[in-house]
């Protein structure tokens, strides 16, 4: 076991715990709801300009994003400020694999990212199985911080 995966699950477990919780069903069901209720805002795959109107769809949907994230860190009563923190030291300790999936999660609130996804269903599930497979690296990985 790394230094890195030692201490997170020992001292902070709030990492794994966000972790989950952004692969978890209820995660993944949010994020179709929102594309399936914006897609006819957004022009057909093959159109390269970006149209004025996805910039708040895009604004809202990280608005909610990260209103979800924050609510879930506050019910660990955690703030932010320490689960970038952890993030943070997570990378300065070489944990790959925890900055791999925030890099992979925050990738989805790039505005590149988000209009692709919106627009192609296919890319939206092939995002979800990628996380999917994720979360089962992560128990794996934090096998102390399984199930709290």
């Amino acid at each position: 076991m790394s230094s890195a995966v030692a201490i997170l699950n020992g001292k902070w477990k709030l990492l794994p715990k966000v972790i989950r919780h952004c692969l978890n069903a209820d995660f993944y069901t949010w994020m179709e709801d929102f594309f399936a209720k914006h897609k006819d805002s957004f022009g057909p795959i093959e159109e390269k300009e970006y149209r004025l109107c996805y910039t708040p769809i895009h604004n809202d949907f990280v608005k909610q994003f990260e209103g979800q994230v924050e609510a879930y860190i506050k019910e660990q009563k955690s703030t932010v400020d320490q689960f970038y923190e952890l993030c943070r030291t997570a990378n300065k300790m070489g944990d790959s694999n925890t900055a791999t999936f925030v890099d992979v999660l925050m990738k989805c609130l790039d505005f590149q990212t988000f209009v692709d996804l919106a627009k192609d269903s296919a890319k939206q599930q092939y995002f979800y199985g990628i996380m999917k497979s994720y979360g089962k690296m992560i128990d794996a990985y934090f096998p102390a911080a399984s199930g709290s």
